[in-house]
């Protein structure tokens, strides 16, 4: 990181976080306290069937990064260079937060939570639109039965939380078991500082009210939710198989952070990946088997509604939106 000139300041501004974020203590009061966003604003959803599963994503908000975070280890210059080959803008990538929510029988599960609104460093959030999108489909967080926590950082896990308690007072919430022993001990020193201490301020809530369950690899945590371990981004970061009569998608949440760069060199780094090399590995498998199995996709960070399907080009991959 130090060879693209890049400090822990501008790191931290990256994802959003200034030193009064790293000042926080871990309660869920603390997080959802400082700043007052507005979560009166619906954005966009997309709808589709998988078999019996009906299917809802939705966008939380966006947020900007430089094009270089999705190459830590990559040429300088170079993820410019894969963005204009593709007639993207490059310089600074603008990323969703494409939140799923399952409908099978009784069950209304998200995959994550999204943000919430907040911003750790002050400034305006474009985030915490997940609660009135979900209000203008007619779904109340009180009507949600699972929530399923990919991993602890906190555009996926911050939502989880309100200034009260729980977002979503009546749903079980899940976790890799994994990332929790990870997150209840991370080192500190890295951008991610502060972060993991206010997410587990959220998952000690959970705690406290038996709302938690762990789960492993390769479980299945709902009827038709299988867990994909998928390391490197965290050490517990999971994707998720999810199937319903013979008809499946892979939700890769923050396996490829870009819909492009990450694809066309899996072999990049995302600048925040706790283990890059075994995040590549990860990616490369991933996207290997939906490619192979034309598998349908969803990318937490792709552009919304973020669903289509992986296709090999080259050396690397390609994703075709639906």
């Amino acid at each position: 990181m130090a060879g693209k000139g890049l400090s822990r300041r501008s790191l931290l501004r990256g994802m959003g976080v200034g030193a009064a974020g790293l000042a926080l203590g871990g309660s869920v009061g603390s997080v959802m306290a400082q700043t007052a966003p507005s979560l009166d604003t619906a954005t966009a959803f997309y709808r589709f069937n998988l078999g019996e599963m009906r299917v809802t994503i939705m966008q939380d908000g966006t947020g900007a990064f430089p094009s270089s975070f999705f190459g830590a280890n990559a040429p300088e210059g170079a993820t410019d260079a894969v963005l204009n080959a593709a007639n993207l803008p490059y310089g600074i990538v603008t990323t969703t937060l494409n939140v799923m929510m399952l409908e099978h029988g009784d069950r209304r599960i998200l995959i994550d939570a999204g943000q919430a609104g907040v911003s750790l460093d002050g400034a305006p959030s474009n985030t915490g639109k997940l609660l009135p999108t979900m209000a203008a489909l007619g779904v109340m967080p009180e009507d949600v039965t699972d929530v399923i926590v990919t991993h602890a950082h906190p555009d996926h896990i911050f939502g989880a939380g309100t200034s009260e308690g729980l977002a979503f007072p009546n749903a079980q919430f899940f976790m890799n078991e994994v990332e929790y022993n990870w997150s209840q001990g991370a080192p500190y020193g890295s951008p991610l500082d502060g972060f993991l201490e206010m997410a587990n301020g959220i998952m000690g809530v959970m705690n406290a009210s038996d709302r938690l369950t762990l789960f492993n690899d390769g479980d299945e945590i709902a009827p038709g939710v299988q867990a994909m371990l998928t390391p490197g981004h965290t050490p517990g970061h999971t994707s998720l198989l999810i199937e319903s009569n013979g008809q499946r998608i892979m939700s890769l949440i923050d396996l490829a952070n870009n819909h492009v760069i990450s694809l066309a060199h899996p072999e990049w780094a995302f600048i925040f990946d706790a283990d890059p090399m075994q995040a590549a590995e990860s990616r490369a498998a991933a996207l290997a088997m939906a490619a192979d199995e034309g598998l349908f996709v969803a990318g937490y960070h792709f552009p919304f509604p973020g669903v289509g399907v992986i296709v090999r080009d080259g050396e690397g991959f390609r994703f075709v939106s639906a």
